[in-house]
């Protein structure tokens, strides 16, 4: 799986150690794996939408249609965005401490 430019400051590894928690089959792991990925994915995207001036959203959207994975998209945000990568970084904690979270719930849901 080719990463998304920002993959490197998101937590979504420590995310995915978390499956080896459960007993999954390979393709429920593959799924979970495709679910957490697309949940990091539209996060970071929402956050940063919503401090991207607007006048720049067509741009970034295009982008990341031609290529979600091209690194110079964190270069286009840094001119567009204060502390960009900062910001995606701490949407990334959050989201890992949500998922963390999830797991420690299905875990004592077990547990009954």
């Amino acid at each position: 799986m080719d990463k998304p430019f920002y993959s490197h400051l998101v937590p979504v590894n420590e995310s995915l150690l978390l499956l080896d928690e459960f007993s999954l089959s390979e393709q429920e792991k593959d799924d979970l794996i495709s679910l957490i990925w697309s949940m990091y994915h539209h996060r970071i995207i929402d956050k940063l939408l919503l401090v991207l001036p607007l006048e720049h959203h067509e741009e970034l959207v295009v982008r990341l249609a031609n290529n979600p994975n091209d690194s110079t998209i964190i270069d286009y945000l840094k001119l567009h965005v204060p502390n960009v990568e900062e910001r995606i970084s701490l949407a990334g904690q959050e989201l890992h401490q949500e998922i963390a979270g999830l797991i420690v719930l299905s875990r004592n849901d077990k547990k009954i």
